[in-house]
């Protein structure tokens, strides 16, 4: 009976011991790099096919753990780049704010190993010069200057890899996501467009510093 009650008192001190090692809350900050499609609405394709931009940007993500292995995470980033569409330099601006739970596998020798799942808002802003007056702006806009904005519904998932440098900080190797969003598309109706739903593949990846807490 004795040995029994030793028994049971050294599972709990290695259970309380497991959970002093995961932290309750941490704080992903890190370059991201992303590729990403606002939708021939937002780009005023003539050819209606919109255009993929490749953009550098910022990601800066907070989790709660409930527990050693699942946790909850709120993810904000943002990227900014120009691309050429129909011979137009369009100039865009994409924010994500996606949440979503996230499963951890910890203590695989140095590393820790994670896939989550992202729900959320894309928020797109697309501006380009169109003082030739070749395009009409949409919207019913006027000048020399073309501007839409829109937020649409996203959803996605990913992955990456943290190296454990201390028990505070983790560097975080890669973290690929992928995500979906609704931006409209648009069919070509000469120098304008017919708005047609959309869904938008895109990628990104990032890597920085895990801080835990």
């Amino acid at each position: 009976m004795r040995k029994l009650l030793v028994l049971f008192a050294l599972l709990a001190i290695a259970g309380r011991s497991a959970m002093a090692q995961t932290p309750k809350v941490e704080l992903f900050t890190g370059l991201s790099y992303g590729q990403f499609n606002p939708g021939g609405l937002l780009t005023d394709s003539d050819s209606g096919l919109g255009r993929h931009f490749a953009m550098p940007g910022l990601e800066a993500t907070g989790e709660f753990n409930f527990t050693s292995h699942l946790g909850f995470v709120a993810d904000v980033s943002g990227y900014g780049g120009t691309g050429d569409v129909d011979s137009l330099a369009d100039h865009l601006r994409e924010y994500n704010y996606l949440f979503g739970p996230q499963w951890t596998q910890r203590h695989l020798g140095p590393f820790d190993v994670f896939v989550r799942g992202l729900v959320g808002t894309s928020h797109a802003r697309v501006s380009f010069n169109n003082s030739a007056g070749g395009f009409a702006c949409p919207n019913g806009q006027t000048g020399a200057t073309c501007q839409d904005t829109e937020n649409r519904f996203a959803y996605g998932a990913g992955g990456g890899i943290d190296l454990n440098a201390s028990r505070h900080i983790a560097l975080r190797l890669v973290q690929i996501d992928y995500i979906r969003n609704s931006f409209s598309d648009c069919e070509a109706n000469g120098t304008s467009c017919a708005v047609l739903s959309g869904r938008q593949d895109n990628f990104r990846i990032a890597a920085g510093f895990n801080w835990r807490f």
